[in-house]
Formats: C-alpha cells, structure tokens, sequence
C-alpha cells in the first residue's frame, strides 16, 4: 500500500490528509523506534519487514479495502 499512498500524494498532493502514514505517526520507523527507546528498550532495530503475496487477480487485491 505504500507505493499506492505515495503515488496518490504525487498525483492528488491534496490526498496526503488520507494518508495513513501521517494520520498515524507511529507507524514510520522514527517514531516508533522513539518509543521502544523511550519504554528503556535497548539495541532497538527498525527496519522494514516485507511479506510477499499473491493475488489471483486484481480484484482479489482490492476487495478487503472497499469494506473498509
């Protein structure tokens, strides 16, 4: 989704408001990784975590997000 996100903000810089990645700070690594730190956390490491899918088609993809 982040590819999606980022080239709705491209296209529409309007649509930034909807983006999750600002509406909810923790989930990008600064902040997040703060706030392991901050609870005394040590040797905190943030780093991306990819877990690939498979669609059968496009439709398969997109129908869990049109309900919300």
């Amino acid at each position: 989704m982040r590819y999606f996100r980022n080239a709705v903000t491209e296209l529409f810089p309007d649509g930034a408001d909807h983006d999750e990645g600002k509406q909810f700070p923790i989930s990008n690594p600064g902040p997040m990784k703060d706030l392991f730190r901050d609870a005394r956390l040590q040797a905190v490491e943030v780093r991306a975590l990819d877990a690939p899918t498979v669609f059968v088609d496009f439709d398969d993809y997109w129908s869990p997000y049109l309900n919300g």
